[in-house]
């Protein structure tokens, strides 16, 4: 497993510093916009997906799905190094959204700008890109199993399309059976209980995660290649 995950790596290895650079940027323009707060979730949540898709897409162009076949792996070992691949290099891509946007908020304040701004503490830096990064890996429980049995192309537009009717529906239920208030209810407890709903999305999301990992295992195992 270990050793699948670190071939992982190396085969994404290339490709991280134009994947960083654009984060970097990324970062920059939303922290001017919107305040470092919004910004670090940003990353945290793209370094998640670009890598998801960048193995992905890999796999398909090059043949590298069944080169990784031949060699002295386990089908679950390549499948869960991939899944430990992309939680590492989301849990990096936190730290690196934290670093970035507490460095660009305090250069920013230093600018004849509002202050007000870009006011956004360490804790609520790693708060943000924690709970972004989770929805990341639910997004990545939804997609990967689809990119094991379907490609990454098909997997993309499949994902793409069922997560964008869920929200739909998800929001046009949450309008029609919830009143103005109950919106303005529920942010008010979240925000009194904001540790909890931090914790509660990354126990979720990791709970998603591995049973996304087991589904995929079981479909590489029967897949022919």
């Amino acid at each position: 497993m270990k050793t699948a995950m670190m071939c992982d790596l190396r085969t994404l290895a290339p490709f991280l510093p134009p994947i960083l650079i654009t984060l970097v940027l990324i970062c920059t323009f939303l922290t001017l916009g919107g305040g470092a707060v919004s910004a670090v979730g940003s990353v945290a949540v793209m370094m998640v997906l670009l890598c998801m898709f960048s193995f992905a897409g890999y796999d398909n162009q090059n043949g590298w799905d069944r080169y990784r076949a031949t060699l002295p792996l386990s089908r679950r070992e390549i499948i869960t190094g991939r899944y430990l691949a992309v939680l590492l290099l989301g849990m990096a891509g936190v730290l690196v959204a934290v670093a970035t946007g507490g460095a660009f908020q305090a250069l920013f304040r230093m600018l004849p700008v509002a202050p007000a701004v870009y006011a956004g503490s360490v804790s609520a830096l790693l708060g943000a890109s924690a709970v972004s990064m989770s929805w990341g890996l639910i997004i990545c429980a939804v997609a990967m199993p689809l990119t094991v049995k379907f490609g990454a192309t098909r997997a993309m537009n499949l994902s793409a399309c069922g997560l964008g009717i869920i929200a739909s529906l998800g929001v046009a239920v949450a309008a029609g059976i919830m009143p103005d208030e109950g919106f303005a209810m529920v942010a008010a407890w979240i925000e009194d209980n904001l540790i909890a709903c931090i914790v509660g999305c990354i126990v979720v999301s990791l709970v998603a995660y591995g049973a996304s990992c087991v589904a995929s295992v079981a479909i590489y195992e029967r897949k022919d290649i």
